[in-house]
Parts: structure tokens; sequence; C-alpha cells
């Protein structure tokens, strides 16, 4: 047991808000509004404490879309980009 909760651990421990139903049929587009300000939020009633990537993963790799590993490759490193902190490569 001891073995597993060290393997474990580092991805059990929260890091940010994640809203567990980011997918592209619960975001809205706000007209008027500049950048990611235009993008709203529906069905955020699940948000909890995880891990940073849960939200991405949840809305580039969707079972019910197909997303180009290509958009999926530029989104992922557009949100890398944006957190110069992370580790690239353990995220």
């Amino acid at each position: 047991m001891a073995i597993w909760k060290k393997l474990l651990s580092p991805l059990l421990t929260p890091e940010t808000l994640v809203l567990r139903d980011y997918m592209i049929d619960n975001l809205v587009y706000l007209e008027g509004r500049p950048g990611v300000k235009s993008c709203g939020l529906l069905d955020f009633q699940d948000a909890l404490l995880g891990r940073r990537a849960y939200d991405l993963v949840s809305l580039l790799e969707d079972a019910r879309y197909d997303v180009s590993p290509e958009i999926q490759a530029q989104m992922k490193a557009r949100y890398l980009d944006a957190f110069p902190q992370l580790d690239r490569a353990s995220f």
C-alpha cells in the first residue's frame, strides 16, 4: 500500500479548479467580448479541485467528437505556453 501511495500521490494532489464537464457542448460564444472573455461556460456545478490537465484533456479528447492530432498538439502547446512554470515533460 505504501508503494501505491507513493506512486499515485502526484496524480491525486489537486492543483486547480476543474469543471469536469469542459467540452464543446458546454461552451457558448458571448458576442461583443474580446479574447477568452468571449467564451462562456455552462454546466459547471460539478466543479472541484483536480489536476491541471483534466479540463484540457476533456475538451481535446472528448469521445463524442474527433479533434485532429494537429489541433490537439497546437492546443496543448498553447496551453503550456500560457503556463511557462509547468514542467512540459511531466504535463
